[in-house]
């Protein structure tokens, strides 16, 4: 459930930074078509302050040029990276069905291997404690980390709340 949940917010996301991506796409072409019609102005000048501000013109297009492709590289590397990672997460999501059947199917000490490798700690109480036990494990601390780095802040009782 919350992996749905969290692929969509992430596509909703997503859908932002693609139109973004389409809109300096479309910008950095009139850019170019800006800095090609300047330039050609330039050459048709008759006078040297005509073909100086033409100049200018078209020197001005190539720097907007310049950064509207500096802006496109630096989302796409993002979106990169980010793709990067959600396949990452798709295969641990994706792994875990796998792993569990085998854990099922191992014997005692394949499962004593694997929960020593997880760091699992279970707590038990007296009878007197309304508490039965607590189980804790180290993945948890991983997905705390990952979350803080989504903007997601995990409070004790491991419900997560997105910062706004």
């Amino acid at each position: 459930m919350k992996y749905e949940v969290w692929k969509a917010e992430r596509d909703e996301g997503r859908t932002i930074e693609h139109d973004r991506l389409a809109d300096l796409e479309r910008l950095m072409a009139k850019a170019e078509q800006r800095k090609k019609n300047c330039q050609a102005s330039a050459m048709d000048s008759e006078n040297e302050e005509d073909r100086a501000e033409w100049t200018l013109r078209a020197n001005e297009a190539a720097k907007q040029l310049r950064e509207l492709t500096r802006d496109y590289d630096e989302l796409s590397a993002i979106l990169g990276r980010q793709d990067a990672t959600d396949g990452a997460v798709d295969s641990l999501v994706t792994a875990g069905p796998r792993a569990l059947a085998q854990l099922h199917m191992a014997d005692f000490e394949s499962k004593r291997t694997v929960l020593h490798a997880l760091a699992v700690k279970v707590t038990c109480y007296t009878k007197d404690d309304p508490r039965d036990m607590e189980i804790s494990w180290a993945l948890g601390g991983t997905y705390a980390l990952w979350a803080q780095s989504r903007g997601i802040d995990c409070v004790a009782n491991d419900k997560c709340m997105r910062s706004v």
